[in-house]
């Protein structure tokens, strides 16, 4: 788990175009800790963790989502769940090429 959220935290951080110092320094921290925390050796604390996360300008979610044994699913995903079993499964393909197609193109903008 440690080197999970490591890396998602350091992925972030390198696709905000920040440096861990600049994190650090945002976060009220060492940079060595939070070369810490990036690299696995080390867990922020609750009150660092929530600061990471304002500072990066993502949620908590993102971050642990399925790293939680019990992954809480935000309210609006369960919501478009109800709302695909009523369309025909023609209906529901075309939504996933257009979430790929969505995301292939925000990959290619943080290029």
């Amino acid at each position: 788990m440690k080197k999970t959220l490591g890396r998602r935290i350091n992925q972030l951080r390198k696709d905000k175009g920040m440096t861990s110092e600049q994190l650090s320094e945002q976060c009220g921290v060492n940079a060595v800790h939070i070369r810490r925390i990036e690299s696995g050796s080390g867990l922020p604390s609750f009150h660092l963790f929530l600061k990471i996360c304002n500072v990066l300008g993502t949620s908590a979610d993102y971050l642990l989502g399925d790293l939680l044994d019990n992954p809480v699913i935000p309210d609006s995903v369960q919501q478009l769940g109800k709302q695909l079993k009523h369309l025909e499964p023609e209906q529901v393909d075309m939504i996933n090429e257009m979430i790929e197609v969505m995301i292939r193109h925000t990959k290619k903008e943080q290029v």
